[in-house]
């Protein structure tokens, strides 16, 4: 192999992997926001079906609905809703329940609501406890709640870093046989 043929296929290894992170971050960013929109959006259906909101938004309705729930291969992945007013209705950590949020960026959201406005939801990441989290929020038509899917970023970027491992490996192996072929 000379020494053109490897800065090409260097050159080659190092655009994909930048493009297979960019986009393998951006699939997962939409797997949570699709996440969050469809079982936001079934709760909502189920305030404007006139059912009771205090038991539509009540622990016991909302802990078998959000209960395991993960996005797939993520194992650090949950979700969790808060009140309007910035109170936990569902968390997987169950002394959580209850309590104010923590997040500073949700605590935002429902300062937005307090305030009257009708916030969006978002994909963002912030910091907790030392840990990068990345989110992905639904805010409820009727700014009755906040749902919220949570994953550590070192787990994204875990999935996104073996995905691009195995692509520069089996690039690697193209090449070499390339090399033999040609040479």
């Amino acid at each position: 192999i000379d020494i053109g043929m490897a800065c090409i296929l260097i050159s080659c290894l190092i655009i994909t992997s930048i493009l297979t992170r960019k986009t393998s971050l951006k699939l997962i960013e939409n797997s949570m926001t699709d996440m969050v929109d469809s079982i936001g959006d079934s709760i909502d259906l189920r305030l404007n079906g006139n059912e009771d909101k205090e038991s539509v938004l009540s622990t016991d309705t909302l802990t078998p609905m959000l209960e395991g729930k993960k996005i797939t291969g993520l194992g650090s992945s949950y979700f969790y809703i808060v009140s309007s007013d910035g109170t936990m209705l569902y968390h997987p950590t169950a002394d959580k329940i209850g309590q104010p949020v923590e997040n500073a960026t949700i605590k935002g959201v429902v300062a937005e609501i307090q305030a009257g406005n009708s916030p969006k939801g978002a994909f963002t990441t912030y910091d907790f406890n030392g840990t990068i989290k990345m989110s992905s929020y639904y805010v409820s038509k009727s700014n009755d709640f906040v749902l919220v899917c949570s994953a550590d970023q070192s787990d994204v970027t875990g999935v996104v870093s073996k995905m691009i491992l195995l692509i520069t490996i089996i690039a690697f192996i193209i090449g070499f046989i390339i090399a033999v072929i040609f040479a």
